[in-house]
């Protein structure tokens, strides 16, 4: 007998570290089931049901939405398949001196924060501004020298008729 629903996918159960990211803040998580569509994660205080979060595995980053939220247990829905066997299997990077980095970290371990983000775009005004005086004044200049450039020929032919009549007359 068909029910008409589609079968459930298989779940693979694990226990992996993660972090969890939403509204800007970082947590810890932990991966309890995955499948090629969405997980099962336990938290210490789960998002809200029909919030976007991100979930750090290793150099992994998966963008969902959390469909279901009971106590500490939460499920999630990605819009893309998840590589679950490179997810199960990730190992931690390597820091530029070699050594692993935290399982459970993000290769960016935080997000920056609303001084940073300031700061960040206090500097990209000032360049732009810098920027934009450069193209002013290289278009300036050459404008300048054009201008210049169309006074001399103007001025120079009556002088070189005046010079001439001078030479002519000696």
């Amino acid at each position: 007998m068909n029910s008409g629903f589609k079968p459930r996918e298989h779940r693979q159960k694990v226990v992996l570290p993660a972090r969890m990211r939403r509204d800007g803040h970082f947590t810890d998580v932990c991966i309890r089931d995955i499948s090629s569509r969405g997980m099962m994660l336990q938290a210490a205080s789960p998002p809200p049901q029909g919030s976007y979060i991100e979930i750090f595995r290793a150099s992994h980053t998966i963008v969902a939405r959390v469909v279901w939220a009971r106590e500490r247990r939460f499920g999630i829905q990605t819009q893309d398949r998840l590589n679950v066997a490179a997810i199960v299997n990730a190992t931690a990077p390597r820091s530029a001196d070699g050594e692993r980095r935290s399982a459970n970290r993000p290769v960016r371990s935080a997000p920056p924060s609303a001084r940073t983000l300031s700061e960040l775009a206090d500097r990209n005004r000032w360049r732009s501004r810098v920027f934009e005086f450069s193209c002013l004044l290289i278009f300036g200049m050459a404008g300048a020298g054009m201008l210049a450039s169309a006074v001399y020929d103007v001025m120079a032919h009556p002088f070189h008729k005046i010079d001439a009549k001078l030479d002519t007359g000696r």
